[in-house]
């Protein structure tokens, strides 16, 4: 069998009870099928968004120049969390270890500051070769 002559495996599609006319095949614009998704759309939101964004930076800027006490102003208002309700304060758990006893696992640190291997026989014996 010719690969590049034939398809392998191919089946031919049988006629069926209605032949699909003119009609139902579509009309493809050579030139919108050629334009781009964005284009058919036009604006985008986070275009827009970008822009404004532009503008307020810029208006802003001017603001700062020409009334500083007032740009100053509307930042606080506008970065005022505390009326938004948005900062809250963190509600941790009870600790589980009191600072007596962390005093106590600190002074253990320190005494035991010298590896295994040096502490005593038993342990050089559990260690093996490991050292």
């Amino acid at each position: 069998m010719d690969y590049n002559k034939e398809v392998p495996f191919q089946h031919v599609v049988p006629k069926g009870k209605f032949d699909p006319g003119a009609e139902e095949t579509p009309y493809v614009d050579p030139f919108k099928s050629n334009m781009a998704l964005q284009q058919m759309e036009q604006r985008r939101r986070d275009d827009d968004e970008k822009s404004m964004r532009e503008m307020d930076e810029k208006k802003m800027k001017k603001l700062k120049v020409k009334d500083l006490p007032k740009a100053i102003n509307l930042l606080n208002k506008t970065d005022n969390f505390d009326a938004l309700g948005l900062v809250t304060q963190i509600k941790l758990k009870a600790p589980q270890i009191s600072n007596d006893e962390l005093d106590e696992i600190a002074k253990y640190n320190k005494k035991f500051k010298e590896p295994l291997s040096k502490r005593g026989g038993a342990t050089k014996a559990l260690l093996g070769e490991m050292t």
